[in-house]
């Protein structure tokens, strides 16, 4: 008898499968951030559930391991399911109370991110306020390159807050530059993009090197609109995909293992998509008693170093993974288990909290992703990634680990506008011309195509 989660699963890669049809139809493009956000995580979820309870996984885990990843599974894919239903919930009512007329409406803090990206002293004194960190964990990369230098930097309290520093601003830089290019056409951004992509293989990141690009990317797609083809863009996902493994293999020192099947197994019982395991994993081995905030709390004390706070030596949320699985280790550096983005709130507050955080959370991401359809479609694309400014906040309050990011990032935007507002002046006269630019681009093209 099929069991009904996998009902479930084929009911979930059908309603994807739909929504990409209908934003085609309906907004001419192939891909959204609430698409990608799917296949990036949420798909996963349900994807590799039917092989989360392998045996499979003990070579990853360990045989313990596989006792309490069973006991937990059922519950974590129904937690899963719960969230992805009130992420629908708040996308849909989103749409319902919001018509066209209010896309392109940034907050504050997006329009002050966005003076910052559109500002070339500004831009210049964001980079050298982390060019210092930068350097040094490149430089430590590629002494060590093959190795994971998270591994080899997390060890060490002084450190580890270098490395979060360089994976937290690298990427931001690496857009930054990406985005300039594609907006303004100028080489010298093609040129810097690029070899900032390339040194950014030494930091043996998978997120830092691809997110970049495929985040790049999608904003181009959308621009691009019926021009491309879902052929192109499943392309670029699948070689995205291959290189994600390589690297993986890469920093683990067995490259030369590299194919088809490795790929594959990896893909089903490795660790890049394993998060409905690790979720399970830890509800097996909990206790059931709630949080209630605490391992929030300790995200948000993430500016004091958890070598001298035991609050958040006991209570952060990596913390608080490899303490209930007994995984943690003083002597070796591991993040914690990746329990979704549901995890945390299900261990702080319960089914309800999933339910309340999930939908704040997936009205707040259709605001996004339609805003950054709105700027993408008029190829103001620094103006597009300013208007997601707002997903850190809110990955913060579905994952608080990322609150870290809020003062990296936060924090140097805010001291830079302010004393380089005068300059932002002349920023939506700049604006202007692009978008008077792109638009004469367009007409010109649509009268070729028409003759």
């Amino acid at each position: 008898m099929i069991k009904w989660q996998y009902l479930i699963i084929l009911l979930v890669i059908f309603n994807f499968i739909l929504y990409l049809i209908r934003t085609r139809r309906s907004k001419g493009i192939v891909l959204d951030l609430w698409g990608l956000n799917h296949l990036t995580s949420w798909l996963w979820y349900f994807m590799i559930y039917p092989f989360a309870d392998s045996f499979l996984n003990e070579v990853v885990v360990g045989q313990k391991a596989m006792s309490s990843i069973e006991k937990g599974l059922d519950t974590a894919f129904y937690v899963v399911c719960v969230g992805y239903i009130m992420l629908w919930v708040g996308k849909i009512f989103y749409d319902c109370i919001h018509n066209p007329k209010d896309d392109g409406r940034l907050l504050e803090i997006e329009r002050i991110t966005y003076g910052v990206y559109s500002d070339k002293k500004s831009r210049i004194v964001f980079a050298i306020l982390f060019a210092p960190f930068i350097l040094y964990t490149i430089y430590f990369g590629i002494f060590h390159f093959g190795s994971d230098i998270r591994m080899l930097l997390g060890v060490s309290p002084v450190l580890r807050p270098i490395m979060n520093m360089t994976m937290s601003i690298y990427p931001v830089i690496v857009t930054v530059l990406l985005l300039l290019y594609l907006q303004e056409q100028k080489k010298k951004w093609l040129y810097w993009g690029v070899g900032s992509i390339l040194f950014s293989l030494f930091l043996s990141s998978r997120a830092v090197v691809f997110s970049t690009i495929v985040n790049a990317f999608v904003l181009f797609s959308i621009y691009q609109g019926r021009k491309i083809s879902m052929l192109k863009v499943g392309g670029f996902g699948v070689l995205a995909i291959i290189g994600i493994f390589g690297l993986s293999f890469l920093r683990a020192g067995n490259i030369s293992n590299f194919n088809i099947y490795s790929m594959f197994y990896d893909l089903m019982y490795g660790n890049t998509f394993s998060d409905i395991r690790d979720f399970a994993w830890v509800i097996g081995s909990w206790d059931r008693n709630l949080l209630y905030g605490k391992t929030y709390m300790a995200g948000l004390l993430s500016f004091i170093p958890s070598a001298i706070s035991d609050f958040r030596q006991e209570w952060a949320m990596g913390r608080f993974t490899l303490h209930t699985t007994g995984m943690y280790s003083e002597s070796t550096f591991h993040g914690g288990l990746r329990c979704t983005i549901f995890g945390e709130p299900y261990f702080n507050f319960g089914i309800v909290g999933v339910m309340i955080i999930a939908f704040i959370y997936g009205y707040y991401t259709e605001r996004i992703n339609r805003n950054v359809i709105f700027y993408s479609k008029r190829g103001l694309f620094l103006k597009a990634s300013a208007a997601s400014t707002l997903g850190r906040i809110l990955g913060c309050m579905m994952i608080s680990a990322g609150a870290f990011n809020i003062y990296l990032f936060f924090i140097p935007i805010l001291f830079i506008y302010w004393i380089l507002k005068p300059n932002m002046l002349f920023i939506h006269l700049r604006e202007r011309i692009i978008l008077s630019r792109n638009m004469l681009i367009k007409i010109v093209r649509t009268g070729r195509e028409a003759f």
